[in-house]
């Protein structure tokens, strides 16, 4: 479906598939005219959900499941309503280069701030680099090789 009207098709499957559900006995419900523009924008999402053409109609001869069905569509509308919402972001930062470049510049602090901390974290103590009282000296390089060897490079992950 198109992030465009995806919302407004996902919201007629629904108020559709509730129908049905709710009133399964009701043949009113299992039959939709296709001249109608909602519809006919939703006509590919209804044949996939069991409805049939039948001349300018569209029938359902199978039976739904509110689990199955419903369910599913109110997860497709959460999906498609997220990523309404991070197209509106990202056109509001497009329209805001000055927030942007602040937004960019945060992350890359961010991320300099996790390789610092890592690099402490894997550094030898002095006090570790001192032989002990008896017994063979530590290798001072083995904590570190071992330690840069778990490092993952800035911007790695994404």
């Amino acid at each position: 479906l198109p992030l465009e009207n995806g919302i407004e098709i996902l919201n007629l499957l629904e108020k559709i598939s509730r129908n049905i559900v709710s009133n399964p006995n009701e043949e009113k419900f299992r039959k939709v005219n296709i001249s109608n523009p909602k519809v006919a924008a939703a006509e590919d999402a209804l044949k996939e959900i069991g409805f049939q053409r039948e001349g300018d109609r569209l029938v359902l001869t199978t039976r739904l499941d509110f689990q199955q069905h419903v369910v599913k569509i109110i997860e497709a509308k959460d999906f498609y309503q997220k990523q309404a919402e991070k197209a509106k972001k990202v056109e509001r930062l497009a329209n805001d280069p000055g927030k942007a470049a602040m937004l960019q510049q945060l992350e890359l602090d961010k991320r300099e701030r996790a390789a610092e901390a890592a690099t402490k974290a894997c550094t030898p103590k002095e006090a570790s680099l001192q032989p002990p009282a008896s017994g063979p000296a530590p290798v001072a390089g083995s904590a570190l090789a071992s330690c840069a060897s778990e490092q993952v490079a800035p911007g790695a992950s994404d």
